[in-house]
């Protein structure tokens, strides 16, 4: 740079000598020529001092710098580059205030210079002067009307002063200058959403729509603004266009199925959600998230469409368990067993990993009788899930159906030790005081039926059992009877508590009242029970009816034999 600055010294002095030889054969010099060299070379020593000046900025070493513009000003105050200079180092120093003077002092000395404005400019930007900073950004863009990056920050002092409408003006021109660009785009659409302005909004996205070759998400991003702000009917033009590029995306097809539906046209809302349901892009968890609306309706017109969604998910999703879970959840439902039954079969075979399904498999193998599976089920639960007390009580169940309580009682006093879910304590402890009984341990049997008690003084089968199995061993008739009738009183109509409620009355000696007892019994369903029947069948014989009584003791076996053949294998 000196080398440079040296050349044009040269040049400088040599034509000024050229000039003052010329003046000596012609004219008088108005100047002596030594005072003219003695200047020059001041102004290129003051020049060297700048550009060290200059260089010590650079280099971080502020203080130095300072120094030596402070002597370039000194010998030349008319210097506009060393106040710019000067500008710099106190931006670097965050006086502000100084560097905002300086740069007013340069452009006060020399205001065709755009740099000392920009600068000028970007430090009222950082000191959130912004209604100066616009001033001097206009100034810049008048001078400068092609250069984008101008416009921009221009527009940005305006946007700082919520001056949305000029902003846009702005952003409008540096559209005409760079074409379109998806971030001043989204720019635009968040200042017109600002504004309230959604039609505007949507036809900058559309913008971007048009010029992509797949416009299909920029169409359902101006869906979803008309839907977010409750206009609906302004979106569906804009999901013809995007479903006539993709006809099976799953998000037109669920924006159309929330429309039509909030509409009350439900059967055109149900052909987008079944297209929806068929294929893979939506995702599983938001297709359960609408199959649980259909699982608590109680229409039979919604089970019937459920069970297309259904088919629509198995097909798409054949090897997701989740799929398969939520179809079995929906044939418990309506009762069809041994379907949801081979369903959960198919949901542990992809995953065994999930206790809730065992849960559920275990309950539903119990419900169906399947003794033998679920004894084989019950035992691989147990395996894979030690600390949970339910696997424990199915095998409990098991083995109490098939009398064999001395391994009933060993198992579930097992599961006793993992039992924390409520239910699960008190089907545990309820099981394990019957086979107690049937064990002749009835103090044990006793302790058990009394803790319950304390703990669900109001649960009917806790109630229920322990007045049943007092009343069969003739022990605390009265008690029996007590519990017995709170029992009937808590849970009306209901067949078995009223056997029971039966059987005390009849171990009281009140065989009449036994016998109206058991007449309602049958007619909520005892019909169907052994148990029920025999003891009509014994309370008819004590009564003297011996020919009916033998009738209903006849169907008791039946029904007896009906059992036997369900146990074995």
């Amino acid at each position: 740079m000196r080398k440079i600055i040296l050349l044009l010294l040269t040049v400088t002095l040599f034509t000024a000598n050229m000039y003052a030889q010329k003046k000596k054969k012609g004219q008088k010099d108005t100047i002596p020529q030594q005072e003219t060299l003695s200047k020059s070379r001041e102004q290129y020593e003051n020049t060297a001092k700048f550009i060290d000046a200059v260089k010590e900025r650079i280099n971080g070493n502020f203080t130095q710098a300072e120094l030596l513009l402070l002597e370039v000003i000194a010998k030349e105050p008319t210097h506009d580059p060393a106040y710019y200079e000067f500008a710099k180092i106190h931006i670097e120093k965050r006086r502000y205030s100084d560097a905002i003077e300086a740069l007013k002092t340069a452009l006060q000395l020399c205001d065709t210079i755009i740099w000392y404005k920009i600068l000028l400019a970007e430090t009222y930007d950082m000191t959130d002067q912004h209604e100066l900073s616009e001033k001097v950004w206009s100034e810049i863009v008048k001078a400068e009307p092609r250069n984008a990056e101008y416009l921009f920050e221009y527009t940005l002092s305006l946007l700082y002063q919520e001056k949305y409408k000029e902003a846009i003006s702005q952003l409008d021109k540096m559209e005409v200058i760079n074409g379109i660009n998806e971030d001043m785009i989204r720019l635009k659409k968040t200042i017109w959403l600002s504004l309230n302005k959604v039609d505007n909004a949507a036809k900058e996205i559309e913008k971007l729509a048009e010029a992509s070759f797949y416009g299909v998400n920029y169409y359902l991003e101006i869906v979803d603004m008309y839907f977010v702000n409750e206009m609906p009917d302004k979106a569906i033009p804009y999901l013809k266009k995007a479903e006539k590029i993709d006809p099976n995306h799953p998000k037109i097809n669920i924006f159309l199925y929330n429309y039509y539906t909030a509409n009350k046209k439900y059967e055109e809302a149900f052909q987008y959600l079944k297209k929806a349901f068929a294929v893979p892009e939506l995702n599983i968890d938001e297709k359960i998230k609408i199959l649980m609306g259909y699982y608590v309706s109680s229409d039979k017109e919604d089970s019937v469409k459920a069970y297309q969604l259904l088919d629509n998910l198995l097909t798409v999703h054949a090897q997701n368990p989740i799929a398969w879970s939520i179809y079995a959840d929906f044939l418990t439902r309506d009762n069809r067993l041994a379907e949801a039954k081979i369903a959960y079969e198919k949901v542990i075979s992809f995953d065994e990993s999930k206790y809730p399904i065992w849960q559920r498999y275990l309950a539903l193998l119990l419900e169906l009788e399947k003794w033998d599976e679920a004894d084989v089920q019950s035992n691989k639960a147990i395996a894979l899930f030690p600390a949970h007390a339910f696997p424990y009580l199915v095998r409990g169940i098991i083995f109490s159906v098939k009398k064999d309580y001395t391994y009933t009682v060993s198992i579930l006093e097992e599961g006793q030790k993992y039992a924390i879910e409520e239910d699960d304590v008190m089907q545990i402890n309820i099981f394990l005081a019957e086979a107690y009984a049937h064990l002749k341990e009835f103090e044990k049997s006793d302790k058990c039926y009394e803790t319950l008690i304390k703990k669900y003084p109001k649960e009917p089968s806790v109630l229920n059992d322990y007045s049943y199995s007092l009343s069969e061993r003739d022990y605390r008739i009265e008690y029996a009877l007590q519990l017995a009738k709170k029992t009937v009183e808590l849970s009306p109509n209901t067949a078995i508590y009223e056997d029971t409620y039966a059987w005390a009355l009849f171990k009281n000696k009140d065989y009449q009242n036994a016998r109206l007892w058991l007449e309602k019994a049958l007619t909520h369903g005892g019909n169907k029970d052994y148990d029920i029947l025999l003891h009509y069948s014994i309370v008819l014989e004590t009564l003297g009816e011996i020919s009916l009584s033998k009738e209903y003791k006849d169907k008791a076996e039946q029904l007896k034999q009906i059992s036997v053949d369900r146990v074995q294998p």
